[in-house]
């Protein structure tokens, strides 16, 4: 009878151990099964993100290289327009004003001002040099003139019989000695005080802040009423009175000390 009892004792207890290790091995693979989601679902995630992301750069270099076509295509074909037009004989100025204006937007920094200097030395019309000049001068703007200095006032209007414009008003600058200089209404004014190659750097006679002072200085020179170094000299304060840069008037000024025309002998 004890030994029947004991063997009962026995059989439970080994039931017992048998479930629990069973219990256990479930609880493992259970463990098991839930890390190995996890992995799966982090490396699917990790796959489909850096399948996003080839596809976001390979769509930024689709973008990269329509874009480098279509840039390609529109410099070729403004570099054509532009050397149809400057190898013409015939230069038409609102045609040539259009194309400086397009060259004007290019993107490219170096190929927009090559262009443009171009324009500015070859261009035959004064008006669209002038243009082109002042699209690539960084300190073009509209002049200010000085109360103190100048009495009158300053405009260029386009002369109908050539390729020149002419002062629409009387003008007078007073200089720091006192001395008086005119600018008549009506004077022809070309641009031609200042050499063309200085146009991209300095800005244009024609249409920027040292159109009053570089007209005022080509009628002085054509008078040749005074000493050149008084007339360069008046023609430096006029910049300056003007509002140009002083690193700007000081080039101006060594431009037309070194460049500008001489003379010894004054005429009445």
């Amino acid at each position: 009878m004890q030994d029947d009892q004991l063997r009962s004792v026995v059989r439970r207890n080994s039931i017992s151990v048998k479930r629990s290790s069973w219990e256990n091995l479930q609880i493992i693979v259970g463990v098991l099964i839930s890390i190995c989601t996890i992995y799966v679902s982090l490396k699917t995630y990790s796959l489909s993100e850096a399948t996003r992301k080839n596809s976001e750069k390979l769509s930024e270099i689709e973008s990269a290289l329509n874009t480098s076509k279509f840039d390609f295509e529109r410099y070729r074909d403004i570099y054509d327009r532009a050397e149809k037009y400057l190898s013409s004989d015939h230069q038409n100025e609102r045609q040539g004003r259009a194309l400086v204006a397009l060259i004007g937007i290019l993107p490219s920094s170096h190929d927009r001002d090559e262009l443009l200097s171009i324009f500015v030395r070859e261009a035959q019309v004064v008006s669209v040099a002038a243009s082109a000049a002042d699209v690539n001068d960084q300190t073009a703007g509209q002049w200010t003139l000085s109360q103190k200095s100048f009495s009158g006032s300053f405009a260029l209007i386009k002369d109908p019989l050539r390729d020149s414009f002419l002062t629409a008003d009387d003008l007078i600058f007073t200089d720091s000695s006192g001395v008086k200089w005119p600018l008549p209404r009506g004077t022809v004014i070309d641009g031609t005080a200042i050499p063309r190659s200085l146009w991209s750097t300095v800005g244009s006679p024609i249409n920027g802040k040292i159109a009053p002072a570089t007209a005022l200085y080509q009628y002085q020179v054509s008078k040749r009423t005074s000493p050149v170094k008084n007339v360069n000299k008046m023609y430096y304060e006029a910049l300056i009175a003007s509002q140009v840069p002083e690193q700007q008037a000081t080039t101006l000024l060594a431009a037309v000390d070194l460049l500008g025309p001489r003379w010894n002998v004054l005429t009445k």
